[in-house]
């Protein structure tokens, strides 16, 4: 029961520890854009282009690579 306790605990601090990264590595973006719109609006925009960039690459890497298994 302790094991499964310790093993929960440490998946969600892994968790909280990426969230962390994050935050930290758009801080710069988001300052920037706060001095021209509300911060909320700023982390919106930066999270918001973080994940279109992540989609867009994804569908750039994800064709070519499944043409490959295709072959």
């Amino acid at each position: 029961m302790v094991w499964s306790v310790v093993a929960g605990a440490l998946s969600a601090l892994l968790l909280l520890f990426t969230a962390v990264l994050f935050s930290a590595g758009l801080r710069p973006l988001v300052d920037r854009m706060a001095k021209r719109m509300p911060f909320g609006a700023a982390v919106g925009i930066a999270f918001g282009s973080v994940i279109f960039a992540t989609v867009v690459i994804g569908f750039i890497l994800v064709q070519p690579l499944g043409a490959e298994l295709v072959n």
